[in-house]
Order: structure tokens, then sequence, then C-alpha cells
């Protein structure tokens, strides 16, 4: 309920989010709809293409009719709109899949650095620094090149951005961590005899984090 007080208070991440929705289930509904076209994303079709101009797409604003929705791929003369339903499918899992690689590693990284010693916590950010600082495209370009041509691509990305750009999640928990180990039942449990992981998962990341009021 509090997710849904906080986008209708924001306008803005409301529209974000309705977006959001709809192409994720444009993606999920992608077999659905590109048959309804009855079209499918891989078929060449030369006879909707000049090839004495270079591919050019026949017909008005790029082929576009009642066969092909958004008209035919330049060159190719695949059909658009199943192209980019299709497309979209492997971009969301994409996306999905990296936001999942990245915050796991920046919460462990994070956590490690908050709760570990001086060293620990000099090292871990120095690290970070240097990630973020990183230029992102150059080394994933870098990445992606070297690698095999057989490894599936998707699931490189999903590495490459993963692996990149937990910098600013890790500095974020970090600083949560620094915060929040200040409070008495976490520092109850260091006393008591916690190690940093039990700490981290009994009273950071549970939901038992949120220290109770004393009964009366």
């Amino acid at each position: 309920m509090g997710v849904w007080r906080r986008l209708r208070d924001r306008p803005g991440a409301a529209a974000a989010a309705a977006v959001l929705a709809a192409l994720a289930l444009l993606a999920l509904a992608a077999p659905l709809l590109a048959a309804l076209e009855g079209q499918d994303p891989t078929t060449y079709h030369d006879d909707l293409i000049d090839s004495a101009r270079g591919g050019v797409p026949l017909g008005p604003y790029g082929g576009i009719s009642g066969d092909h929705w958004l008209g035919v791929e330049p060159g190719t003369g695949r059909d658009l709109f199943a192209r980019l339903l299709y497309g979209a499918r492997i971009s969301l899992l994409v996306a999905l899949g990296a936001t999942v690689v990245q915050v796991l590693i920046g919460v462990a990284v994070g956590l490690a650095a908050g709760l570990g010693g001086r060293f620990a916590d000099t090292v871990l950010s120095r690290l970070t620094d240097v990630l973020v600082a990183l230029p992102m495209l150059v080394c994933g370009v870098a990445l992606t090149s070297v690698v095999p041509a057989g490894f599936p691509r998707p699931l490189l990305l999903v590495v490459v951005i993963g692996l990149l750009n937990w910098g600013g999640t890790s500095r974020i928990v970090r600083a949560q961590t620094l915060s929040l180990k200040k409070l008495d039942h976490v520092a109850a449990a260091r006393l008591g005899g916690a190690g940093p992981w039990r700490v981290a998962r009994r009273e950071l990341l549970a939901g038992s984090s949120c220290p109770r009021s004393p009964p009366r």
C-alpha cells in the first residue's frame, strides 16, 4: 500500500511505472501480437524493398501497411513490429538480470565495507572508487569483443553490465550500514558476539532491523 501511495503522490513516477508496465505486457504478449499481425521477426521480405536504391522499403512511411503495422526493416524487409516486440523481451530480461547481479554484488560489498574493519573498508571503498571511475562503455565493448562468439550475447550483457555497475549500489549500502550499525539493537548484537554477516542478515537486512519499542 505504501508503494501505491507514493506513486499516487508523484505523477511522474506513476507515468513511468505505467510505461514500464505497458512495455512488459507487450513483451510478454509478443508471440500473440505477432501472430495477430501475421508476421514473425526473422522472415525476409525481399519483395518489399527496393534493392536498386540500397534496400529502401517500398510504400509510404517505410512500408507501413495492413500486413506490416510499423513497416519493414531497410535492407532486409523484416517486419519491424514483430522485431520490436521480441527485442523488448530480450532487453527487459537483460535489464532485470543485470539489475539482480548489480544489487547482489553492491549489497555484499557495501555490507562488507560498512561492517568490516578499517582495512576492509579502505580496500573495498578504493575498489569501488576505481570501478565508478572506469569508462563503462569502453570496458563493456572491450569485454564483449574478447568473449567467444558462441557465448549467448544476452547472458554476456547481463554479466558485463552487472559487474561494471555495482559501484553506486555499494556506496549507498555502505553509507546506510555505517549509519545503522550505531543503533542500539545493532550495537547490542555486536557486543553479544554476533559476527559481521550475522549482524547483516539478522539486524540490517531482515525485517527485525527496525528497533521495536520496549513493552510498557
